[in-house]
Order: structure tokens, then C-alpha cells, then sequence
């Protein structure tokens, strides 16, 4: 999943919510002149499908950046346990 922020008017916005792999989040905001943003979550497939409807999509994080950064906190938490902690797992 990418994070992602849509620019659209409100009724292409209302029209994205039927869209597969789209998580819309958080509270739309007013840019004015009729247009808004959300942020949300959304896999590549529904990117282009927000686009073919006519909306900005701007990549935020995308999908291969947000795993490798949940690795590495993974992998630092890992690394700091005590030793023994990994045995009564």
C-alpha cells in the first residue's frame, strides 16, 4: 500500500470511494475554488484508477519505501529485546 494524497472536486471524491485497494482516511480538506484533498491509502492498481477518473495523485510513501522503513523498526525492536526474551516467544 502507498500513502497518498487525492486533489479532485468533491463529487470526483465522492466517486473514488467504489474504487478497490483505496482506504480513504482522515477529513477532507478545502484547498477553495471547489477543489479538495484526502490522504489515503492505496495499492497501484487503484492509483491509476483514481487518475482515470480524472483526480491528482500525489505518492506520498510509496508501497516498497514503507516496507523497507517497517523492516528496519522490526529489526531495530528485534535488536533491542534481551536475549532471553526470544525464548519465550
Amino acid at each position: 500500500m502507498n500513502i497518498v494524497r487525492v486533489t479532485a472536486s468533491s463529487e470526483v471524491l465522492r466517486e473514488l470511494r467504489d474504487i478497490d485497494g483505496l482506504e480513504i482516511g482522515g477529513r477532507f480538506t478545502d484547498e477553495g475554488g471547489g477543489v479538495w484533498t484526502i490522504s489515503a491509502y492505496a495499492t497501484d492498481e487503484a492509483i491509476s484508477a483514481i487518475r482515470d477518473r480524472g483526480a491528482h495523485v500525489g505518492v506520498l510513501l510509496d508501497a516498497q519505501t514503507r516496507l523497507a522503513q517497517l523492516r528496519r523498526v522490526a529489526e531495530q525492536a528485534r535488536a533491542s529485546m534481551p536475549p532471553d526474551a526470544d525464548a519465550e516467544t
